[in-house]
């Protein structure tokens, strides 16, 4: 198969308290493990109830007419604090010392052949080009690179199946 290069250009950034991303957990100790989950579970409520904004440049502003219709968006997101780091085909979700290494396509692990990364939001308001929302893991300054409606119809699934190792990551973080 022929290779070729993709270029994206950000429609805008993100504006958050979030400057750095969640430490690996410690591999070899239970002690120091039981720590990072109390930590790892202050993080994701910190994320799942926190604002940032997302600002998106003035060419494109014209392009949210309609959007603050919707309850919920879809963020296309790059994270810029992963610069050519080396993919790797399998890695242990969260760096979770006793979940067996995954694919990499079987986890949503930010290091990927190609570090495009999705975040269904709640859009709380629409300023110009402005965009508050509730729940957004990206770092600040993560460029933009897409934003669509969540449309239920079109993007719901039912009948889903999910892992056991997934089921323990949401209980226990």
């Amino acid at each position: 198969m022929q290779e070729f290069e993709i270029k994206f250009n950000p429609i805008g950034f993100v504006k958050s308290s979030l400057k750095k991303p969640l430490e690996l957990p410690p591999k070899d100790n239970p002690k120091d493990f039981q720590k990072w989950k109390l930590k790892a579970k202050k993080y994701r409520e910190k994320i799942k109830n926190s604002c940032c904004q997302i600002v998106i440049y003035p060419q494109y502003q014209e392009m949210l007419e309609g959007i603050h219709e919707f309850s919920h968006i879809i963020i296309t997101y790059w994270p810029h604090l992963i610069q050519n780091k080396k993919c790797p085909c399998k890695i242990r979700p969260m760096g979770i010392p006793h979940i067996e290494p995954k694919g990499i396509f079987a986890t949503c692990s930010p290091i990927r052949p190609n570090s495009i990364l999705i975040s269904t939001v709640k859009l709380l308001n629409i300023e110009n080009n402005i965009l508050t929302v509730l729940g957004f893991e990206a770092l600040h300054k993560s460029p933009v690179l897409d934003i669509k409606p969540y449309m239920p119809y079109y993007h719901h699934a039912s009948n889903f199946n999910i892992p056991n190792w997934v089921k323990y990551i949401e209980q226990e973080l």
